[in-house]
């Protein structure tokens, strides 16, 4: 489900950790539902307050992010792939093909997108094509550790090609999100750099009505964001 998380369960009020819950759990019942119950038992059974059936706010935030991860779940008729670890070639051709196929914007949303994700995936895109980079920052609001080398590969691509991608920063990130000319719209179940190696991942589109809400709620995150 994306970069690790070290979880430190006496702030579970945390939303990152909330919302991975939620997302995991729904990730889970995609493949096997009685598989999905037994994962929120195990959830449940390491502090009380986790549970869905429960009437605390915890047990409130852990349902909305469920469900929250579900509709991003639901996947188009012939659209969308679930990848096995291992399958990183076949994630790699999946992304590519979604990334080339853009006449005049990319955004990408992921917080730990690193310089070589950006030369494997970005390296043939058009330089008239507007290319937008949303990456994540530390707890305290500081950069990254991949920032500074992805800033100086986008930095030689833009000397290179002239081209004009840019970088922004921000600490309100939790999905990974793919976004073509300012209509398509993919969700990614893990950072670019670490997709399908070790753990299945997910690519995904989401239906015109989903995608919408996330375009707009993702393109006000650009605008709020600070430069890279």
């Amino acid at each position: 489900m994306g970069e690790h998380h070290d979880f430190k369960f006496s702030r579970i009020d945390s939303p990152v950790e909330l919302e991975w819950l939620g997302k995991a759990v729904a990730l889970v019942s995609k493949w096997n539902r009685h598989e999905a119950d037994l994962l929120q038992i195990q959830i449940n059974s390491i502090n009380p307050l986790f549970a869905v059936s429960g009437n605390g706010l915890t047990g409130i935030f852990t349902r909305i992010y469920r469900a929250i991860g579900d509709l991003e779940l639901s996947v188009q008729p012939g659209g969308g792939e679930v990848f096995a670890p291992g399958e990183v070639y076949d994630f790699f051709r999946a992304l590519r093909v979604q990334i080339l196929s853009a006449k005049q914007s990319i955004l990408i949303v992921d917080p730990y997108m690193d310089a070589d994700a950006f030369d494997k995936y970005c390296h043939e895109v058009a330089p008239s094509v507007a290319v937008y980079l949303v990456v994540g920052t530390k707890r305290d609001g500081g950069a990254n550790q991949y920032l500074n080398g992805l800033k100086g590969a986008v930095g030689d691509f833009n000397k290179s090609y002239g081209a004009s991608i840019e970088i922004r920063q921000s600490g309100d990130l939790h999905d990974r999100i793919l976004i073509i000319d300012s209509e398509k719209v993919w969700v990614i179940g893990q950072s670019i750099k670490d997709a399908a190696k070790d753990s299945p991942t997910y690519f995904v589109p989401l239906d015109p009505g989903t995608a919408s809400l996330k375009r707009e709620y993702y393109e006000r995150i650009w605008s709020a964001a600070r430069p890279g």
